[in-house]
């Protein structure tokens, strides 16, 4: 559930494609569109599935279910025009994730 000053907004773990911290709010871009949260991204990481989603740099966590292609520096999603950088110090992390999930795809 997503609150904003409006209304309580309840979106799926699956159509989330991946959060993105700016400007002090959370950017929470989805399959139908994007909401805005004020809740930390420390939060998000703690209530998402820890399976599914990665910490892959400072500001933003994706969906493993979500990549389309990869490389040592950025990760592209479906639907998401553009790349997501990788830190260097989350690599690791993120292949463990993505071949997890892979894994237990067969």
């Amino acid at each position: 559930m997503i609150e904003s000053a409006n209304a309580n907004v309840i979106i799926e773990q699956d159509s989330i494609l991946y959060i993105e911290s700016l400007l002090r709010k959370r950017h929470i871009y989805t399959e139908s569109g994007e909401y805005i949260s004020t809740e930390s991204l420390t939060y998000w990481k703690n209530i998402l599935g820890k399976e599914t989603f990665c910490h892959v740099n400072k500001s933003t966590i994706i969906n493993i279910k979500k990549v389309k292609e990869f490389s040592n520096t950025y990760v592209k999603l479906e639907n998401v025009e553009g790349t997501i950088d990788i830190a260097r110090d989350r690599r690791n992390e993120f292949k463990q994730k993505l071949l997890m999930y892979l894994a237990g795809q067969e």
